[in-house]
């Protein structure tokens, strides 16, 4: 019988950056020791759940540890760190004796967390699980897409797979995918070995648009256990983070038993990357100014849609690490007295903390959002004066996202009456504003409607997310009427502009405007319409003209 250990440590660090992740920034999201009840609906935790459920269902023994996850921010505090890999390794000693060993080891780690003094957390923490349970335990990682894939996660796991989906709404298939694969290592079926490619292309792909979409769709059709190739998936990496290996990575897992597998896992993961790099310019988002999300509205409007649109500020999603009080997009929303605005959600605990004191019904003057440091305003603005009425307050605002929930921590609404432009007070009419002390991006409309905002008859609903949002707020509004802003904030999305000295990026994509040895292969592969490379290429350029046509 099959005897597994489960654990989850998640964390995506934004890194150079100021902000030190503590000890309380995962409290107040998730910790769970292996001696507490873990029962919990935070979505993060859904793959240890499908494991648990897994494990009943195939008569297997399964012992869940530590569990953690802090939303986006700065490196993680050094001793908060050890003491969470702590938790996680004195409990994996005490369960795997000689006469009661482990046979595998299932976790969910994010990929793209960095800790004080120690840029691969993820690496350090598989080192010292192999060191711990020895080379016989099948170890396999399940990891957030936006990780990084580097030599040191390969060498210390079996196994590792990606998301596939951004918005991430398919961790249950993939934690299923994981499961399997490491079932069949376990009883020797299977002999897995993972493989890479490396674009050498820094990006931010959106998966639920063309062409990424289509990308996806082959890859998982590449899959095919009868040739040896169980998994496949890519690491986007985290390109606001300043590390020695980063970069867009396909991933695959084959059965190093079968002879062909890996000449075949080779060329899938070879023309995926190829194709990546290909289409580079065409899978990264397509933000517009606000300027221009405001004629895109008046234009709409004169067709009679009838919905909201909405924007979303991509450069300050604390879901990136960004502190979501950039206030640019809301400074020109009030200047221009634009009506009818909902706004979710400023990070300004002292904004919340004086609405509460006030109480609902009461009006007061507040400097909302931005900051007074010089050095971070060119990121976030600086602080709004505006007079405001306190309409609504709650305690534990939950955003959610797909079959689970997320803390905001205390929340509340206010409505904008008057904002101070430096010569006299504008009046402003149905602009209000979601400010919460817990620094989250915002998932779905829960966000506005559990502060009894109805968002049917808004014009415009801004929310700090990069991606996420887009699978609840298509719900409720046409696609069309969905932006991303492209304005200043922490995650710029012109990667030319950030300064890194550990990551190579002289020879990365697009710092480096082509990379000869790639375009040369690309030549060669068009030539072939046998080549894999060439059969998808022309795929996607049907499926794009198709979704045009239509």
């Amino acid at each position: 019988m099959s005897r597994i250990f489960t654990a989850m440590f998640l964390h995506e660090t934004l890194s150079p950056d100021e902000y030190v992740t503590s000890r309380q920034d995962f409290e107040n999201s998730l910790v769970l020791y292996p001696d507490q009840s873990h029962e919990t609906n935070n979505y993060w935790y859904t793959p240890l759940k499908v494991w648990r459920e897994l494990a009943v269902k195939h008569a297997c023994e399964i012992i869940t540890g530590f569990a953690a996850h802090a939303s986006p921010s700065g490196p993680i505090e050094k001793n908060t760190f050890n003491f969470f890999c702590q938790q996680i390794l004195e409990h994996l000693e005490k369960i795997h004796q000689p006469q009661n060993r482990l046979t595998g080891v299932l976790l969910h780690l994010h990929g793209a967390m960095i800790a004080q003094q120690c840029d691969d957390a993820e690496a350090y923490l598989l080192r010292e699980i192999r060191r711990i349970v020895g080379a016989d335990v099948i170890i396999s990682v399940l990891m957030d897409l936006h990780g990084h894939q580097t030599h040191a996660k390969k060498q210390y796991a079996d196994v590792i797979h990606y998301y596939h989906q951004y918005p991430h709404m398919d961790l249950a298939a993939r934690a299923t995918e994981l499961w399997n694969v490491t079932q069949q290592s376990i009883v020797k079926l299977i002999q897995p070995k993972i493989i890479t490619f490396p674009t050498r292309m820094l990006n931010h792909m959106v998966t639920t648009v063309e062409p990424m979409r289509s990308i996806i769709q082959w890859l998982e059709q590449q899959v095919n256990s009868t040739k040896g190739i169980h998994l496949l998936s890519i690491a986007h990496g985290f390109p606001w983070a300043d590390v020695p290996e980063s970069g867009v990575t396909p991933v695959a897992v084959y059965d190093e038993k079968q002879a062909t597998a890996k000449i075949l896992a080779e060329e899938i993961i070879e023309t995926l990357g190829l194709i990546l790099y290909h289409w580079r310019d065409s899978i990264k988002p397509q933000t517009v100014s606000l300027q221009e999300a405001l004629i895109k509205a008046q234009q709409l409007r004169l067709l009679n849609s009838g919905k909201p649109m909405v924007l979303a500020e991509y450069s300050d999603n604390p879901g990136g690490g960004a502190l979501g009080k950039a206030v640019f997009n809301l400074q020109v929303l009030l200047e221009k007295k634009i009506p009818r605005v909902a706004l979710s959600s400023l990070w300004d605990v002292d904004a919340v903390e004086k609405s509460f004191s006030a109480g609902i019904g009461q009006e007061l003057e507040l400097a909302l959002g931005g900051t007074l440091d010089p050095e971070q305003q060119r990121y976030y603005g600086v602080p709004l004066k505006v007079k405001v009425r306190v309409v609504n307050l709650i305690h534990n605002l939950q955003d959610e996202f797909s079959s689970g929930f997320l803390p905001k921590g205390s929340a509340v609404r206010l409505s904008i009456l008057h904002y101070w432009n430096g010569k006299q007070w504008l009046e402003q009419h149905d602009v209000e504003v979601i400010v919460n002390t817990l620094r989250a991006q915002t998932f779905s409309p829960q966000c506005f409607t559990a502060l009894d905002i109805d968002v049917a008859r808004k014009d415009f609903l801004v929310v700090k997310s990069m991606y996420h949002y887009r699978a609840a707020f298509e719900k409720i509004t046409d696609p069309v009427c969905v932006l991303t802003l492209n304005t200043p904030g922490r995650l710029a999305l012109d990667f030319t502009k950030i300064t890194y000295n550990k990551l190579p990026v002289n020879t990365f994509w697009p710092v480096l405007k082509n990379i000869p040895e790639y375009d040369q292969k690309i030549a060669v592969l068009l030539r072939n319409p046998a080549a894999l490379f060439t059969q998808l290429d022309t795929f996607l350029r049907s499926e794009l003209l198709h979704s045009y046509m239509l």
